[in-house]
């Protein structure tokens, strides 16, 4: 399976972003050189971050201990090895499930490694791991993670540049509209377009969980899928509040009932 670049994907693009936000935010430091230095530091700390966790995704390979080397037949041929993994299973409430891991740097030929938390193996059906190692390997392929991150960060940080660009130019702008517009029009079309913002982002992650569901169909049964989104869904929501759990079984029934529409061609 090609993985190339969706490391350098995760931070490559956003740094052009964090830096024209940062610039603007220095800019309305004014002479306060403390302020100029603490939102350069931040912003490159954050920089740092990023490059450093795009080196090992999802996390460095040291961390995953107790791993054990299983045999896994999928009916698509992705080209890792499998692994059981008792440190995935050493925190319950974090709810690791399948993990696939992605080196910056890797050696020609070199397979990625898919591990699966140990406890989770062990208690469920072989369909259910199946289709947990296809779903998450099919999701690196498609990058689909990459784009969820990106889509959330990029939008947010254009609108907070064109906010800080309202205060950099204020003077400017005045020449053409008013005090109004400035102070009132500008913080409500700020607040619009960072709920309609959200609202999109969290309707692009929906569509992405039901493009990745209807994938599984192809290769296993309606029931066997509708089985694992449901035993998924209680494994990852054993730790929930009765709010949080009542919402996300909302949310699991609506992907259901994606999965159980027809597609329209």
């Amino acid at each position: 399976m090609k993985t190339k670049h969706t490391s350098v994907l995760y931070s490559l693009p956003i740094i052009p972003f964090l830096l024209i936000t940062t610039l603007l935010a220095s800019s309305l430091a004014g002479s306060r050189v403390w302020l100029i230095v603490l939102f350069w530091a931040v912003s490159l700390f954050c920089i740092f971050i990023l490059f450093k966790k795009s080196l090992h995704l999802p996390r460095p390979k040291k961390e995953y201990s107790g791993l054990t080397k299983i045999d896994m037949e999928l009916p698509v041929d992705y080209g890792v090895d499998f692994y059981t993994c008792e440190s995935m299973a050493k925190y319950e409430f974090m709810a690791r499930e399948v993990e696939v891991l992605i080196p910056f740097f890797s050696k020609k030929g070199e397979r990625l490694m898919c591990v699966i938390n140990a406890n989770l193996y062990d208690k469920e059906s072989n369909s259910y791991s199946k289709i947990a190692f296809m779903r998450e390997l099919e999701k690196t392929k498609r990058r689909t993670t990459v784009k969820v991150f990106l889509y959330l960060i990029i939008p947010l940080l254009t609108i907070i540049s064109l906010i800080l660009s309202v205060f950099v130019f204020e003077a400017f702008l005045l020449k053409f509209t008013s005090h109004f517009f400035v102070n009132f029009v500008c913080p409500f079309l700020a607040v619009l377009m960072i709920s309609i913002h959200f609202f999109l982002w969290n309707r692009f992650i929906g569509i992405q969980e039901t493009k990745l569901d209807r994938f599984l169909l192809k290769y296993f049964s309606e029931k066997e899928v509708i089985s694992y989104l449901t035993q998924n869904e209680d494994f990852k929501g054993r730790n929930e509040n009765e709010k949080h759990k009542a919402f996300n079984d909302h949310y699991l029934q609506k992907r259901i009932n994606s999965l159980l529409t027809p597609v329209r061609r």
